[in-house]
């Protein structure tokens, strides 16, 4: 028995998720597929092995219908869960509390799924229901909270476990930033400084896909000046096409290498900015470096002492990508996180705040000759 429980341990250990760091996919990819393929069997056998001993059953058949049962509510879960998880409305504000319910709603769902395999091991015990409820519940919440925990080892939690979300008036943000976004409400481009987060609409848009996004690039009329454009997805096919917002305007601006490479290929322009994150005005001279990735989030390294920051969030039931990021004066980091929350994160505090509901949000610093236009605008 001794050996086998060894044999079981050395098994559930190798197979942690924390040694899977390949370029293949982050931790939590490799845990999920190690638990769906592999995962289940030990599962199942520690089930099983369980509740023959706790109420005396053979052992056999109780391992070999845990192991069924395991694989079957893993992978009826598999596709179920996403769909039911991308319904909730999932934001800064609430994300603990969301995980918390999803957590409960997973486990009780689990009860349910794997009950029936639990009361045919007692088929023919005297009180066979209510020793099959009791067992059900006993090998769920011991199974369970091995999931957990390797679920949680796996998972990029940073950004919930690692950061204070804050209103934005708590935050020192930079006054001279304008920043232009893609509205989560009409699809319609708005703008507005990080002084006083006022956003009017600028142009309307109407986009519809999360992967629309606003861009700069030099102004082909006017030295020293940008034009304001979108990436909007069409309906034709796969490939964006740009859409003129404003242009030939007197800003300083940051284009990322993406968006410098659309402005020499305008016929191959990119969805979700991702790579080294650019940097505006003052940030052009800061020792902090910060990159953005698909599956790293946002990683962050400043040269003269060495210190590396990495703020992500990748769970089973929420993942926000961090995208279309810029590196803004005074070391905050304006970013697109997930679909449709627009954030400035102060990196450095450990302080993270929503200052929008859009997409695609572009930072600029308008010239000190152009504060307005003649009609009042913004620029």
């Amino acid at each position: 028995m001794r050996k086998k429980q060894a044999i079981f341990a050395a098994l559930f250990v190798l197979a942690l998720p924390s040694v899977a760091q390949a370029n293949g996919g982050t931790p939590l990819m490799w845990a999920n597929f190690l638990h769906l393929v592999v995962g289940n069997a030990l599962i199942g056998l520690l089930e099983g092995v369980l509740l023959a001993k706790v109420f005396g059953l053979p052992k056999k058949r109780c391992v070999a219908l845990m192991i069924v049962a395991n694989y079957l509510s893993a992978w009826l879960g598999t596709f179920l869960i996403p769909p039911a998880s991308a319904t909730l409305p999932w934001t800064l504000h609430n994300v603990g509390k969301l995980l918390g319910v999803m957590v409960i709603v997973t486990y009780v769902l689990t009860v349910i799924l794997e009950y029936p395999f639990v009361a045919f091991a007692f088929r023919g015990r005297r009180w066979w229901l209510r020793k099959a409820i009791l067992g059900s519940l006993l090998v769920q919440t011991v199974s369970y909270g091995l999931l957990v925990g390797w679920y949680w080892m796996a998972s990029g939690t940073s950004l919930y476990t690692g950061v204070q979300v804050v209103e934005p008036s708590r935050m020192s943000l930079p006054q001279e930033v304008v920043v232009y976004f893609i509205s989560a409400e009409d699809g319609d481009v708005y703008s507005g400084t990080l002084a006083d987060r006022e956003w009017t609409r600028v142009a309307e848009l109407a986009s519809t896909h999360r992967n629309d996004r606003l861009l700069v690039w030099p102004s082909d009329g006017a030295p020293d000046s940008w034009d304001l454009m979108a990436c909007v997805v069409t309906t034709e096919g796969l490939a964006p096409r740009g859409v003129p917002i404003r242009e030939g305007c007197p800003w300083l601006a940051s284009p990322s290498e993406g968006d410098m490479y659309a402005y020499n290929h305008q016929n191959e322009l990119y969805w979700p900015r991702f790579g080294p994150v650019p940097k505006l005005g003052q940030a052009q001279s800061s020792s902090w470096d910060f990159r953005a990735s698909f599956f790293g989030g946002l990683v962050g390294m400043e040269e003269a002492s060495g210190r590396r920051v990495r703020f992500s969030l990748e769970t089973p039931f929420v993942a926000w990508v961090i995208h279309n990021a810029t590196h803004l004066p005074g070391d905050k980091v304006l970013l697109q996180l997930g679909d449709h929350q627009v954030c400035v994160l102060d990196p450095e505090d450990g302080r993270i705040t929503l200052i929008a509901r859009g997409r695609g949000p572009v930072a600029v610093i308008p010239r000190d000759e152009s504060n307005q236009t003649a009609d009042g605008d913004l620029p």
